[in-house]
């Protein structure tokens, strides 16, 4: 069929509600000709010329097999939020031609009040080369800079790990976090999360059915990760080329996968970026291991309290969960230390004689260099007012004296992970 000039390609009528209208040919018309319908039977029942020059003819396919050649429901599926009234974006990747699309998918209704899902797709593989060069660019010449704290590397890896289920169920493959759960990583959390996501990535798209990627601690190494995949590995000779960002050197996955050919590049850029490095290890035919060094780096916080006694408990609690302490016996002594030995975070008793903790914390406010050091206040008083005051002069949280161990651990904790 042909609606204003673009030639639409319609399956064979089904019937009934499933089927599309001319009303709806005129929606993919003025949408373009990347675009698609999908009945609730999963039926595609109506694409534009575009859509047919990368996946081929409908021929009464269902959708998991035209777009992903999968003879089941794609298990990452989104159908239910697009036939529940939603809208939702992902991104698809042409065997064909090697491309990669953006994909956009919303609920239409014809006459009789069936639901389709109308699809619309962009070709976003330039872009994402752009993208990857310009982030490379930007990060040498310190226009993006990391904001480095402490996170739970366990929590990070899951993260990345279930970002990408979705297409590690598309090829039968097996992911694995092994990070010990309370790992503390000192990093930038945007730019370590997208490293173990483009080297997750890459064990998915070098793996085949059946195959594994696994991230981990590596043994007697705190900040060293492993990512290791069950793939095909790579020719040894070849791994020195890898990080160099002078031209793309995307390979093909086990089921045609392209990239950008700019992500080991730019992971080994954001490592560098953060203090850390990357290295790799591979033979041809063995899988491939790699290895994320993070700088090492020890919380450490300052303990405030005139009690001598109190700081040698609370300083005690830190040190089990591996936090460094530094103690100051009065608030002008702990002005003095947040300058010259930066902690990463301070717990400040309020009632201490001649400067107080909620003068500390006024003093603290008016400084730039130390303002946005977190503060957790510890008092034996009980009064709300006097928390909401501690809290307008910044405070980050609350212990109430005396403290139990477990509920340090988690308020530090939430803090330095």
């Amino acid at each position: 069929m042909n609606v204003d000039g673009v030639g639409f390609f319609a399956a064979p009528d089904a019937g009934g509600a499933n089927v599309p209208t001319a009303r709806f040919e005129k929606i993919l018309a003025a949408v373009g000709s990347g675009s698609y319908l999908v009945n609730k039977n999963y039926d595609v029942t109506l694409v534009g010329p575009d859509v047919e020059r990368e996946a081929g003819r409908m021929n009464g396919r269902k959708c998991c097999d035209y777009f992903h050649e999968r003879k089941e429901p794609c298990p990452w599926c989104k159908r239910g939020i697009v036939f529940g009234g939603g809208s939702v974006g992902w991104e698809w990747f042409s065997p064909k031609s090697g491309k990669t699309f953006g994909m956009y998918d919303s609920p239409v209704i014809n006459h009789e009040g069936a639901v389709f899902k109308l699809g619309v797709f962009s070709d976003v593989t330039k872009k994402k080369q752009i993208d990857d060069i310009l982030k490379m660019s930007r990060i040498k010449s310190g226009v993006i800079s990391p904001a480095m704290w402490f996170a739970d590397a366990n929590l990070l890896v899951q993260s990345v790990l279930e970002l990408n289920s979705g297409a590690a169920k598309s090829k039968g493959i097996e992911l694995k976090n092994e990070v010990p759960p309370h790992t503390r990583l000192y990093c930038d959390m945007r730019f370590s999360g997208e490293v173990f996501s483009n080297l997750v990535s890459n064990g998915i798209k070098f793996s085949s059915t059946g195959g594994t990627v696994r991230v981990g601690l590596k043994d007697g190494e705190p900040s060293t990760f492993f990512v290791v995949d069950s793939g095909v590995g790579i020719h040894t000779e070849r791994i020195p080329k890898l990080f160099q960002f002078d031209e793309p050197k995307s390979t093909r996955g086990t089921t045609g996968e392209s990239g950008t050919g700019f992500g080991l590049p730019l992971c080994n850029e954001l490592m560098k970026s953060m203090g850390g490095s990357v290295s790799i290890t591979s033979s041809r035919g063995e899988g491939t291991t790699v290895f994320l060094m993070f700088p090492r780096v020890r919380p450490k916080a300052l303990v405030v309290d005139d009690s001598k006694s109190e700081r040698f408990n609370m300083a005690a609690i830190l040190r089990e969960i591996g936090v460094e302490v530094i103690e100051a016996s009065d608030g002008e002594e702990a002005l003095r230390l947040m300058h010259s030995e930066s902690p990463h975070l301070v717990l400040l008793d309020i009632l201490m004689p001649g400067m107080d903790g909620l003068e500390v914390l006024r003093d603290k406010q008016k400084n730039s260099a130390i303002r946005s050091i977190p503060t957790i206040v510890v008092t034996g008083n009980n009064d709300p007012g006097f928390a909401e005051r501690a809290f307008q002069l910044g405070a980050t949280d609350w212990l109430n004296k005396p403290f139990e161990p477990d509920v340090v651990c988690a308020r530090v904790r939430k803090v330095v992970s």
